[in-house]
């Protein structure tokens, strides 16, 4: 939901102040740690997507690891770039959403009721055969299943999904970020300078 959220923030940013100069105050350092995880996620995703069950076996053996890098540079990106209006609450996020993958090695577990609603069976297929990287379908073995993929975004909703606890921080995190710059005047910067 990050990606939604993220371009429907900028669009109201832009409507609201008729260009995108606004960019210009968000000033993110490391950005290249932010873009590091993504890739290494999107690359996972698309291996359990098209890879051979070998692949996804070995990908799913590995999933605690993976996650370990890609959450070590999520981390380090927010505390470059900590006093960045908003980023303290995507780290919340991060944190919360860490938790609940370590806790059950590498998987982040979704509960399936909205997919067997609305019968999803493409969803719940993938999720059965690990073609999601990272993700696993909620049993009663799952730690912290108040920190999983619990919350259903149901139609008519154009994207349906069923997201965390942690996916809701990050997401009012990146709104608070955007929506700070876009109303700060043109002399001002929106991380703070360190006196």
């Amino acid at each position: 939901m990050l990606i939604e959220t993220l371009l429907i923030s900028m669009l109201l940013a832009v409507l609201i102040k008729k260009s995108l100069k606004w960019i210009d105050h968000i000033e993110l350092k490391w950005a290249a740690a932010a873009f590091a995880a993504f890739f290494i996620e999107v690359v996972l995703n698309v291996v359990c997507n098209f890879g051979s069950r070998f692949m996804i076996d070995w990908v799913c053996n590995y999933s605690l690891y993976f996650q370990i890098v890609i959450y070590y540079l999520l981390i380090v990106f927010v505390l470059r770039n900590f006093k960045v209006n908003g980023m303290l609450i995507i780290g919340i996020g991060f944190i919360l959403n860490a938790a609940v993958i370590f806790a059950n090695k590498g998987f982040m577990p979704v509960d399936t009721a909205m997919g067997l609603k609305y019968n999803f069976e493409h969803t719940l297929y993938d999720l059965h055969n690990q073609h999601i990287f990272g993700h696993m379908i909620l049993n009663p073995l799952t730690k912290l299943t108040f920190l999983a993929d619990i919350i259903n975004v149901p139609p008519p909703y154009p994207w349906p999904k069923t997201i965390s606890v942690g996916d809701i921080f990050i997401d009012i995190g990146v709104v608070v970020m955007v929506l700070w710059a876009c109303f700060q005047k043109e002399n001002t910067k929106c991380e703070r300078k360190s006196v």
